[in-house]
């Protein structure tokens, strides 16, 4: 009687086959990542904005100073005057993002009641420059912080 012996194992040529499918997967799906990263770095910056600002809000309470938030193109500084003049923390977006809201704005929390003086605008606009997709954080003179999307195109957020 004859043995059969039976082969285990790919041969080159199905390897090959694989390896191009899994190229043309991957060629198709990078693009679509780029912007699905580049949002998430707008919805995390817009989360860190909230919670500083509310930090900012409680610092001043807490410490019985005022509380200064200062706006630039790429970031922002916490910062108090008194008793002498001390950076809180500094916070510097992440690549291709950017901050917008006009002219440099700044909030300065009061220490009594909690409320904000703000200058040039209330409005912070986040963007990230590989995704047309931002965020609009929105602080009251009470020092209430919001958030929404202009465009309508972030789930999870309200329209302006």
């Amino acid at each position: 009687m004859k043995r059969r012996t039976m082969q285990r194992g790919f041969t080159l040529i199905e390897l090959l086959v694989v390896m191009a499918i899994v190229a043309i997967l991957a060629v198709i799906a990078v693009p679509g990542f780029g912007e699905y990263f580049a949002t998430q770095r707008v919805k995390s910056a817009a989360e860190e904005l909230i919670s500083d600002l509310q930090f900012a809000r409680l610092e001043s309470v807490q410490k019985n100073v005022p509380v200064t938030v200062t706006f630039a193109a790429t970031g922002y500084t916490i910062s108090r005057a008194l008793p002498t003049a001390t950076t809180i923390k500094t916070v510097a977006l992440a690549s291709g993002s950017s901050v917008s809201g006009g002219a440099t704005v700044v909030a300065v929390f009061d220490q009594v009641r909690g409320t904000a003086t703000l200058t040039n605008g209330s409005d912070i606009t986040l963007a990230n420059s590989a995704t047309s997709r931002t965020l609009r954080v929105s602080l009251s003179t009470m020092g209430r912080v919001s958030v929404c999307t202009p465009s309508g195109a972030l789930k999870g957020y309200s329209t302006c």
